[in-house]
């Protein structure tokens, strides 16, 4: 028969000592550096982790390798600044420097590290306390209540819809920073968030309108609308029938549909015309001459006929805006420049009258004068100048 061994009363399980004291290392750290610096004028990072080792041997605590202790040098720099740390690489095959400065006594040192872990303990021990007193929140398990008494049941069914309304709470949230961050073009999302339906479908009918405004960027979200609000009002709790990763959805023909018109322009010179012409037909509704803009823009469509998607994506870059700003203030308005003729007209006929004034009487002079001013297409400040219209007026009058 096999005999089995009793284990003696005595015998404990020995408890493990905490193997890696984050605080303990830096203070065993401090003071190799200060023994170091002490002792050796010139030493690599090697000759501290073998002191530091040492030590920790010393203290029967874990060993620790170069990387961990080229993190708590760093740690002891940025955030407890305690030491001034010079590296310096040398070059291939030349090594670096190395030397670590305490920027207080030793004991100063251990101090402010110690003070530090302090107060980190404190601070948790407050934001647990805050934490306590904010919870107001009852119990998710009714302890020895019966649940046929009409109270119970009552404060029951009260704890039950305060649980629902705060799921509802956080759901809405999670949507509205989806919308945040879609940065969506068209004004379907407020749309879909007036659904009566689950969190869930709605998010999955952003994410498919997303999918589609990224598909049609080329076209005007308006007519994005027209087209899609009444499908998803249709298809409210199957959004799958606009998924764009189905085989089946109806998301292909949609598209198909709201690209139809723009088909007809095959290439992107075509498209950058008609966007030309209608930005010509909005300035002329804004008193501007036909003819200055259709000069202005036929250059503007010689500059881009290489780089069309500057001006077809509108929304993307702001060439278009800048140029139509430019054409504002290049290109005066039909009524200014009724305004500017007037004015010209009026300058030009006085300096001629007071020139003329001596030479020739004022009853032949001023009909002469009025005449030739209405009769002249470009009346302009260099002939006046130039005497070219003084000659002219003078042979007309002898």
């Amino acid at each position: 028969m096999k005999t089995l061994k009793k284990k003696s009363p005595n015998t404990t399980k020995r408890v493990k000592k905490t193997t890696m004291n984050f605080q303990h290392n830096l203070i065993v750290l401090i003071s190799t550096l200060n023994f170091i610096n002490l002792n050796f004028k010139k030493y690599t990072q090697k000759n501290i982790l073998y002191l530091l080792n040492k030590n920790l041997e010393r203290n029967k605590q874990k060993l620790i390798k170069l990387k961990t202790l080229q993190n708590y040098l760093y740690i002891l720099e940025k955030k407890f600044k305690v030491t001034l740390n010079y590296c310096k690489h040398l070059g291939k095959n030349s090594g670096s420097e190395t030397y670590y400065k305490l920027k207080y006594e030793k004991e100063k040192c251990y101090l402010i590290i110690n003070t530090y872990f302090k107060e980190k303990i404190i601070n948790k021990i407050n934001e647990f306390t805050q934490r306590i007193k904010k919870f107001n929140q009852i119990n998710s398990s009714v302890k020895w209540e019966c649940i046929n008494n009409t109270n119970n049941i009552y404060k029951y069914k009260e704890y039950r819809n305060i649980h629902k309304n705060s799921k509802k709470t956080t759901n809405n949230e999670i949507i509205k920073k989806y919308l945040s961050k879609c940065n969506f073009k068209t004004e379907i999302p407020a749309l879909i968030m007036n659904l009566k339906t689950t969190n869930s479908t709605k998010i999955y009918h952003l994410r498919n309108l997303k999918h589609i405004e990224n598909d049609l960027k080329e076209i005007d979200p308006k007519k994005i609308e027209k087209h899609i609000s009444n499908v998803i009002k249709e298809n409210i709790n199957n959004p799958g029938y606009l998924c764009k990763f189905f085989r089946n959805s109806g998301y292909k023909r949609i598209i198909h549909k709201i690209k139809e018109p723009e088909k007809k322009y095959k290439n992107k010179n075509e498209i950058l015309k008609k966007i030309l012409e209608e930005k010509i037909k909005e300035l002329e509704k804004e008193q501007y001459k036909k003819e200055d803009l259709e000069k202005f823009f036929g250059k503007t469509y010689e500059i881009y006929k290489i780089k069309p998607h500057f001006i077809i994506e509108h929304k993307k870059y702001p060439d278009l805006e800048k140029l139509v700003k430019r054409a504002k203030t290049e290109i005066p308005k039909i009524q200014d420049k009724m305004v500017r003729q007037k004015s010209i007209k009026n300058n030009i006929f006085s300096i001629l009258l007071e020139q003329l004034r001596h030479k020739v009487d004022n009853d032949k002079l001023i009909p002469t004068l009025k005449k030739f001013i209405e009769n002249e297409p470009d009346l302009k400040y260099s002939k006046v100048f130039d005497n070219s219209y003084y000659n002219n007026l003078i042979k007309i009058v002898s």
